[in-house]
């Protein structure tokens, strides 16, 4: 980020603060404050191009979670630090100066960004590019089937691993040193902050009980209920029609 005269015809988009609190396995953990763009004001091919972001799906997960407990490998699960901040825009883009941290005399300049933002339209793009490039340098290659799964090595060497993103949610199974060294280089580069035990990534949590991993969205659902304070509320039935209703279309009986 870097200070920039305005400019007469310059587009600038505006930012706001987000606070929210966290919570982990439904107990409070921290305040946190984040500050976003707003994005309803970027227009396509101008201010961004590329904005898919390919995550993981579900099936994958449990493969390799499955491959993880067939050959008893180790489980790791991290978040990026920081996600977003790490990408590289490749378009111009200029924010107004948030509230309160307006510089003294450049009242009236603007930012220029460089590194993404969170609330950009094409941030998690730049991202997902980004580490691709990395992963890539540490000799993963990523799945045909799913552009999320990074795999290096054949199933039967020694040093197989295998690695499932989620936006800034890292599942990584493997072992030998290998293994470690990647793990290693990510937090060098990027940082990285583990969950609780058992949590993983899109919102799952699991258990391991020899080659035996189930795994669960409970802690989630916690999460969401003591969130809206739903826990201490008490059940309803949801209201039905006692009579069957036939269904027409255009005057003939479905």
């Amino acid at each position: 980020m870097h200070y920039l005269p305005r400019m007469n015809g310059i587009r600038t988009l505006k930012l706001s603060w987000i606070f929210h609190r966290k919570f982990k396995n439904g107990v409070f953990e921290k305040n946190k404050g984040r500050l976003v763009a707003r994005s309803n004001h970027q227009r396509p091919g101008i201010d961004y191009g590329e904005s898919f972001l390919p995550i993981m799906r579900l099936e994958s997960l449990r493969t390799i979670l499955a491959l993880a407990a067939i050959r008893d490998l180790n489980i790791i699960q991290f978040d990026i630090t920081s996600t977003y901040l790490h990408s590289t825009l490749k378009e111009e883009v200029y924010m107004e100066q948030p509230e309160g941290y307006i510089a003294p005399g450049k009242e009236d300049w603007v930012w220029g960004l460089k590194r993404g933002l969170y609330g950009l339209v094409q941030t998690g793009r730049t991202w997902n590019e980004k580490l691709d490039v990395h992963m890539e340098s540490e000799g993963f290659m990523a799945a045909a089937k799913d552009p999320a799964i990074y795999v290096r090595n054949s199933w039967a060497s020694d040093d197989f691993a295998a690695v499932g993103l989620w936006v800034d949610d890292c599942v990584v199974i493997g072992s030998g040193q290998e293994f470690d060294n990647f793990l290693k280089s990510v937090d060098a580069k990027y940082g990285m902050e583990r969950p609780g035990r058992g949590q993983m990534a899109c919102c799952w949590s699991g258990t391991r009980s020899g080659r035996t991993i189930a795994i669960s969205q409970e802690a989630f659902t916690d999460s969401t209920l003591v969130r809206f304070n739903l826990l201490t509320k008490s059940l309803l039935r949801a209201p039905h029609l006692s009579c069957r209703i036939p269904l027409h279309r255009s005057g003939g009986r479905l």
